[in-house]
């Protein structure tokens, strides 16, 4: 298999659920994400599909860490002074359950003690077999995240003691009797689940979840003071690291978030979210509701913030760069720069004086491009005085405007017929270079795994370069295989018409008119959720916004978990801005409101003067 074919299926496939600890732990790059999150706070990891939640969950298991060779590593590991147990969504308490139609309340009580003992169940044995790892040190020797020692006689009061408390009857008196007769239970409310009727199986419900112990948190307060009284540390802290709560029916959902409020020391909990949450508003409403920064550290993994995003982009590339070619170059003398670059970081003064390639660019499209030539005038911009204004006034003024000229001119061609778009694009100065490269791919890991991998199968040696062009064309790919994801994702909406992609390249076409037509600096590029964009589209927008193909740009009063769009601000996911037809500059422009954006009709074409046809100065 060849490396663009294996890095093919990554993107699409790769889930470090059914990945091993030595799998996790040898590709793990460090993320600003991961460091906030290995402290002893209650955290919320939020984020949409292919993020890294379940890695950064996964790589505070103790097997994992200990597995992890990496400079930090150590230091890490002592900071992770808990015992951490991953519990994964599950079928029998997520959303996924499909319960019957028409049942009665009693029923629906039924099902729910039932969805909450399943959860308990399954917390409880994770538990369990994180002690086993732990007591694996004195059995087998060998390298062990927080080991404990407990004696024959500790573990089978041990067992006795839990068994009682949950309702249980193990055939033996050792943990994995105890683990055995957990597994038994689970398999018996799958089997009362998937087998329901009628009120007659209400009888079998007290042999299923014996009366006390459909409370799991408070079984595993229980199991977690037993466990540190047994081994002799009563300080013992663990944390339960809950993965894909978004999937957890609204019973789960509340009870773990009231935990995060009060609870005791010894428990720690760390749970990963999509970016909309349905049962989020009911879960932090109210008095002596959870609070972020307060009860707990929200930590969002999508690149808001550019520096760590980069950062971490720099060092995945970096590490697949030595790891897969066994070059030395870095990721800047690989990737190169970009044209479109507004940070600064590469401007020089000779890009501003005569017979430089940013002064002459400027020059030409004020030649050619009317309206470009109308907004210099209008903001008394000389070109042939650039060199006397001072830093902030380049910063406001050129630095703002140019990576706009690089872009039209990239994609428009002028002529004594007017504007038309180009029929072969000079990518090269649009979607190449560093800067550009790593904004595309969002930080997120999944992504850059398969678009670094398919750059680096076109590394030239001989250079220690990945040429622009394969550059573009791996970003390309990368969009066009999201977009086909994209395609099949369901809306429950039934009518064919309310498809995500649709609403998605709507959006799209409607900011690539603004940053083709009439010259501005200031053009829009985030949309705002109004009050006049129908239920429908908003439930395709969650459906988008959970899927990565749309970024919410929180705000200072945005809730921690969103349960509704309305008000908030939202950009489509620099990933899909490099595809044909919907290219859209990188950049955090300004908001114009959903319902503008969806009453406007489409392009009519590709090739006319249309372009030009109407100039709106500010969006709403």
């Amino acid at each position: 298999m060849d490396m663009m074919t294996r890095e093919g299926a990554l993107f699409e496939a790769l889930n470090a659920r059914k990945m091993s600890a030595e799998e996790i732990a040898s590709s793990f790059v460090i993320s600003p994400q991961f460091e906030n999150i290995v402290g002893p706070d209650h955290s919320f990891l939020v984020g949409p599909r292919g993020s890294g939640k379940t890695t950064i969950l996964r790589m505070l298991q103790g097997e994992t860490l200990t597995l992890w060779k990496h400079p930090r590593a150590k230091s890490i590991r002592d900071q992770v002074a808990y015992s951490s147990v991953f519990v994964p969504a599950d079928r029998l308490w997520s959303t996924q359950l499909s319960r019957p139609t028409g049942v009665t309340a009693e029923e629906t009580d039924a099902l729910r003690s039932m969805s909450l003992a399943a959860f308990g169940t399954q917390v409880l044995s994770a538990i369990i077999e994180t002690l086993q790892y732990r007591l694996d040190y004195f059995e087998l020797g060998g390298d062990i995240h927080l080991p404990a020692s407990l004696t024959r006689e500790a573990e089978s009061e041990l067992v006795e003691v839990c068994a009682r408390a949950w309702g249980l009857t193990p055939r033996t008196r050792t943990l994995n009797g105890l683990l055995s007769a957990l597994d038994e239970r689970l398999l018996r409310i799958g089997s009362l689940l998937s087998a329901w009727r009628t009120t007659d199986q209400l009888s079998l419900l007290e042999d299923v979840v014996p009366g006390g112990s459909a409370s799991p948190m408070e079984a595993v307060r229980f199991a977690i003071r037993v466990i540190n009284r047994m081994t002799a540390q009563p300080d013992h802290r663990w944390a339960l690291l809950l993965d894909e709560m978004e999937l957890a029916p609204r019973e789960v959902h509340e009870l773990v978030i009231r935990s995060v409020r009060g609870g005791e020391r010894q428990l720690v909990l760390k749970m990963s979210f999509s970016p909309f949450d349905n049962n989020a508003s009911t879960a932090f409403e109210g008095v002596g509701a959870a609070s972020a920064d307060n009860d707990f550290v929200p930590v969002y993994l999508w690149s808001g913030d550019r520096r760590g995003g980069r950062k971490f982009a720099d060092s995945m590339f970096r590490s697949m760069l030595a790891s897969r070619v066994g070059a030395q170059a870095s990721p800047f003398k690989a990737l190169g720069t970009s044209e479109i670059d507004a940070s600064g970081r590469n401007w020089k003064p000779s890009d501003i004086e005569p017979g430089s390639k940013k002064l002459d660019l400027m020059y030409e499209m004020q030649a050619n491009d009317p309206t470009f030539a109308k907004y210099l005038e209008r903001r008394e911009v000389d070109l042939q005085r650039l060199g006397s204004l001072s830093y902030v006034q380049r910063s406001s003024t050129i630095r703002k405007f140019y990576p706009l000229l690089v872009f039209r001119d990239a994609l428009l061609r002028f002529s004594s017929r007017g504007v038309s778009r180009r029929t072969r694009k000079k990518v090269d100065e649009v979607f190449s270079g560093q800067d550009v490269v790593y904004a595309a791919l969002e930080a997120n890991p999944r992504w850059m795994k398969a678009v670094f991998g398919q750059m680096l199968a076109r590394f030239d040696s001989e250079r220690n370069r990945v040429p622009y062009g394969f550059q573009y064309d791996a970003l390309k790919d990368a969009a066009e295989r999201f977009e086909a994801l994209l395609e099949l994702l369901p809306t429950n909406l039934g009518d064919p018409r309310y498809r995500v992609l649709t609403l998605i390249n709507t959006i799209a076409a409607f900011f690539n008119r603004r940053a083709l037509g009439p010259f501005s600096a200031d053009i829009p590029t985030t949309f705002v959720v109004d009050d006049a964009v129908d239920s429908d589209t908003k439930s395709m927008l969650r459906v988008a916004l959970n899927a990565g193909a749309v970024v919410h740009v929180r705000g200072p009063s945005s809730p921690s978990l969103l349960s509704k769009l309305d008000g908030e601000r939202f950009r489509i996911t620099y990933l899909l801005s490099v595809r044909d037809k919907y290219e859209i500059p990188l950049r955090l422009g300004k908001s114009v409101h959903l319902s503008r954006i969806l009453a406007e009709s489409p392009a009519t074409s590709d090739s006319v003067l249309s372009l030009f046809d109407s100039a709106p100065e500010s969006e709403s």
